[in-house]
């Protein structure tokens, strides 16, 4: 399965769909605003769905920058494989090799990582389709970091609002 954020007020949306298209992807659309914790965002339907990650038995491995290490303790991850904030592209060639050694049935794949994102869940869906890729978007900036989009909820909310996670 693929769970990305549905951007239907974006021309992006287009290139979001055509890429998916000739890539042989059905993602699942998330409502947007709901993955980045915007103001008026803060419920339980991404709540539960941070709460099942945590506690899936599956291998859970999340892509994001170094400052997103909380993310380790809050989902269980399994591994966490850094991506640089700025000219992470540089990287794509050892980050596809790494996916190649390590991608088996029934990972789960966490995203944090910009427009790399959607390029890696496509290499980890062509290596495995047998695996689970979401792309959490900024989700975990206001969390861990600072907010990074307009009208994310401050930090220490969202604190309160996980603590039983974190």
């Amino acid at each position: 399965d693929v769970y990305i954020a549905d951007w239907t007020d974006d021309t992006s949306s287009d290139v979001r769909d055509r890429l998916c298209e000739e890539n042989d992807l059905n993602p699942k659309l998330v409502y947007y605003d709901t993955m980045l914790h915007t103001v008026g965002q803060c419920d339980n339907y991404i709540y539960k769905l941070l709460a099942v990650l945590k506690h899936s038995n599956r291998r859970k491995i999340f892509f994001g920058p170094s400052r997103l290490r909380g993310v380790d303790d809050m989902l269980n991850i399994t591994t966490h494989v850094e991506v640089p904030v700025v000219d992470a592209f540089q990287y794509y060639t050892e980050f596809t090799n790494w996916l190649e050694d390590n991608v088996s049935d029934n990972d789960i794949f966490i995203f944090a990582s910009g427009m790399m994102s959607k390029v890696l869940i496509r290499d980890v869906r062509r290596i495995n389709n047998n695996t689970t890729c979401i792309d959490m978007g900024s989700s975990f900036d206001p969390i861990f970091y600072r907010q990074t989009r307009l009208k994310q909820i401050p930090t220490m909310q969202l604190r309160q609002f996980y603590r039983d996670l974190l």
